[in-house]
């Protein structure tokens, strides 16, 4: 069973899939996925697979970011009204 388990970990990372990616379809810990698929060589496209996950990932961080600073900002606009703070 592990090895068959090992083996679809390696194809879906030489498919380019990211550790996290093939730890949640496979339902392994991260780090089991790691061991297992670390010393897969990884063509280009790949490569460029995974950089681009990487930067959709960065971009939707800083896309939440921006809306809990803006969530912040309405509650202290708000809150700073109510007590009366012009500032």
């Amino acid at each position: 069973m592990a090895k068959e388990l090992n083996t679809r970990a390696t194809y879906l990372r030489r498919k380019g899939f990211t550790f996290d990616e093939i730890a949640s379809e496979m339902k392994l810990p991260k780090s089991t996925v790691y061991g297992w698929t670390k010393d897969t060589k990884l063509t280009t496209a790949q490569n460029d697979r995974l950089s681009q996950k990487r930067y959709e990932s960065k971009l939707k961080l800083v896309s939440n970011l921006a809306d809990k600073r803006n969530e912040i900002q309405k509650y202290v606009t708000s809150n700073s009204q109510d007590c009366g703070y012009d500032g």
